[in-house]
């Protein structure tokens, strides 16, 4: 066990220097980059003798080197090359930005768009350059597992491999929680990924070994380490606690949200209207139907409202089946409405919600009474969800699918209520304009995942079918 100790503390050395040489590489590359910005677009390259631009340009270079640190871009083992190279891109265009109001109101040198332009592609291209040979050099220095799933639920066994291969570079090894040879598994593991099926002792025992051993731990959490997440440190005699908040927003969060939700509202029903106007043109020109269909949801704290959507399915659609969940390629889906729902144009109508004050634009997705009645059954804490205004949007909308299960995405709302803010109702709104342009998103279940997620009832419960669904 020493051994195996000594040889895993080598390698995290090692990577460490993979590491540093990165942003030592991109330190000097950086601040070289303006300089033969000016030298490509002037044939000079006098800069290089400036004393005072070489410090301006090596300030910018640590500030970068900070902002790329604080989004664990140098840690190859936990961010795809996508993400990476979309914080690089982002990261590297604000700062400069930045960098070009500050010379405004610092330096009497009137520099060219062209010499920015120059510099930030330079920059760029530097970037990937570093990053691809870093990389390198990083994985032939790992030659074991890096991550380790412990699962019991077999059928999500494809899910969480999959979404691990996409953020994880390094290899991935799968083991069950009562394979005689766990405790190797995890020695010889750098990342630790703990599913929902984990027992809390088993959970306790390996956070409690990972935490000596400097490994990092992905953990699903319950319901209770959410609400955990935010608390405050107290004590009570000679005791430490923690002071759990409830899932209710303050007064003040409640006013800003509300002034939020009815000036983006607004905006949103002004910029969406041709598409409006288009929407009902074609909706009533396909079958000659009603435009819009409402339909009962639960609201802020169970109570019942009417969310209005466009009609995306045939009149009448659930008449023989009742509250149903939708399946891909619905037989009931219209043309028109395949486009609108899978680009979430049927959306639009519900900024009208959000004026009248039964949604918000950002929130936990309305659901109807008969599977909020189902999901608490299952969960008692779903009510939880129930604290704020449902949303148009949310961020169980923007990090999982139609398909994720109602614990899963019952965790992401609550992950919501307890860490919101202003700011984190922006980035939901920005990363929903992605979400739009992904159709696996917004796609059905099919028989399959209908038999296996979470949403059928037991046994014991009453019936729902697994039909069509409802608009």
């Amino acid at each position: 066990m020493l051994k195996e100790r000594l040889k895993a503390r080598k390698l995290h050395s090692k990577l460490i220097e993979v590491q540093l040489l990165e942003c030592i590489l991109l330190m000097i590359l950086y601040v070289l980059s303006y300089d033969f910005a000016w030298g490509f677009i002037y044939n000079n390259f006098s800069p290089f003798f400036i004393m005072d631009d070489h410090l301006r340009h090596i300030g910018v270079a640590l500030l970068m080197i900070f902002i790329l640190s604080f989004y664990k871009s140098f840690n190859f083992l936990e961010r795809s090359y996508s993400e990476v190279f979309k914080k690089i891109i982002s990261s590297n265009f604000l700062l400069n930005a930045a960098f070009i109001i500050l010379l405004y109101f610092t330096s009497n040198a009137q520099l060219p768009a062209a010499f920015f332009i120059g510099a930030y592609a330079m920059q760029i291209i530097f970037f990937v350059i570093i990053k691809a040979l870093v990389d390198l050099i990083g994985r032939k220095t790992i030659d074991k597992s890096i991550n380790l799933v412990i699962i019991e639920d077999f059928y999500s066994t494809s899910d969480i491999l999959k979404a691990l291969r996409k953020q994880c570079r390094g290899k991935i090894a799968v083991v069950s929680n009562d394979d005689e040879n766990l405790r190797i598994h995890v020695e010889n593991a750098d990342n630790i990924f703990l599913a929902g099926s984990v027992t809390k002792k088993l959970k306790s025992k390996v956070v409690s070994y990972c935490t000596l051993e400097d490994k990092k731990i992905y953990i699903v959490p319950e319901i209770f380490e959410i609400a955990v997440r935010n608390s405050a440190s107290d004590y009570v005699g000679d005791t430490p606690v923690f002071t759990i908040q409830s899932f209710r927003l303050t007064e003040v969060q409640k006013f800003v949200k509300r002034l939020e939700d009815v000036t983006l509202s607004l905006l949103g029903i002004v910029i969406t209207a041709p598409i409006f106007l288009l929407a009902c043109i074609i909706i009533k020109h396909e079958d000659g139907g009603p435009v819009f269909y409402t339909q009962e949801r639960s609201g802020l704290n169970g109570e019942p409202f009417h969310v209005i959507k466009f009609r995306s399915m045939v009149v009448d659609a659930e008449e023989h089946t009742g509250a149903v969940l939708a399946l891909d390629n619905d037989q009931r889906i219209t043309r028109a409405g395949a486009f609108m729902r899978s680009s979430r144009i049927d959306e639009i109508p519900q900024f009208f919600n959000v004026l009248t004050g039964s949604m918000s634009l950002v929130g936990p997705r309305p659901e109807r009474p008969v599977f909020v009645e189902e999901y608490s059954r299952r969960y008692p804490e779903y009510y939880c969800r129930l604290a704020v205004k449902p949303g148009i949007t949310g961020l169980a909308q923007v990090k999982g699918r139609y398909t994720t299960s109602a614990e899963k995405k019952m965790k992401f709302d609550l992950m919501y209520i307890i860490n919101y803010s202003f700011l984190l109702d922006l980035k939901i709104l920005f990363q929903t304009v992605r979400v739009v342009f992904r159709r696996e998103q917004s796609k059905g279940f099919d028989e399959k995942e209908v038999v296996n997620c979470l949403y059928i009832p037991e046994p014991d419960t009453v019936e729902i079918n697994t039909g069509s669904a409802g608009n």
